[in-house]
């Protein structure tokens, strides 16, 4: 009986230790995806920037990817290289603004990026591939969707697998420091620049409190405010 008893608990052991290997062993899933998942902005006018970024990448030569959003709820006013792949010294082919495709009626850019040159030292890691600026058109939300994703191994030809994690804009008026919930911290920020004026000399002046975007931050603004106040969270 104890010979048994010691036998199944060594048995135990082993899968544990056996377990506890292949965990520690397994090599992290690379991820590409929107960041941050969710931005809030509080009134239309307004710009945001979210980024694509990669995590746990391996040795990289080229990425890919296609974004797509809702063309009546925002406009895509830039596209900016991030330093994931030229490590800040490498020429890549987005820097000379190659692989770049904007539909602004339908919503969609396909970016693609590939080093000109052999690196030191390949990039992997995480870092951010791109920077992508949007001004707010009309009230709503929009699905910040990745389509078309592709990144290869450092021979330009090995796609590698990855997975990928979509975004999302969402206009909630009056929530002036942009995290998701109007309240007083929002109350406060419109009170500091209450009577400011965009054309005027106005220390206290701050645009994400013009909430009607007329240049004048009065008690139009403390009224959109109020009439959306505990929203969000």
């Amino acid at each position: 009986m104890k010979k048994t008893v010691l036998a199944g608990i060594v048995f135990l052991l082993l899968i544990s230790t056996v377990v506890y290997m292949h965990i520690s062993s397994g090599q992290s899933i690379t991820l590409m995806s929107v960041e941050p998942e969710k931005t809030f902005v509080g009134s239309t006018g307004k710009n945001f920037t979210v980024s694509i970024a990669v995590f746990d990448a391996n040795e990289t030569f080229s990425w890919q990817y296609n974004l797509t959003w809702n063309p009546s709820i925002l406009n895509l006013t830039g596209i900016e290289e991030g330093e994931f792949l030229s490590q800040g010294i490498y020429d890549t082919s987005l820097n000379h603004s190659i692989a770049i495709t904007i539909n602004y009626t339908a919503g969609w850019s396909f970016v693609g990026n590939t080093l000109l040159e052999e690196p030191t030292t390949y990039p992997n890691g995480t870092g951010t591939l791109v920077t992508m600026n949007f001004t707010v058109l009309a009230e709503g939300s929009s699905n910040l969707t990745l389509h078309d994703t592709v990144l290869l191994y450092k021979d330009g030809v090995t796609p590698y697998t990855h997975t990928t994690e979509d975004g999302q804009f969402v206009l909630l008026l009056g929530d002036i420091d942009r995290d998701g919930i109007v309240d007083v911290k929002d109350l406060r920020l419109l009170g500091k620049a209450y009577n400011s004026n965009s054309t005027l000399p106005s220390p206290n002046w701050n645009a994400e409190c013009d909430l009607d975007d007329d240049g004048d931050i009065d008690e139009d603004d403390l009224l959109i405010l109020s009439e959306n106040y505990g929203e969000g969270g």
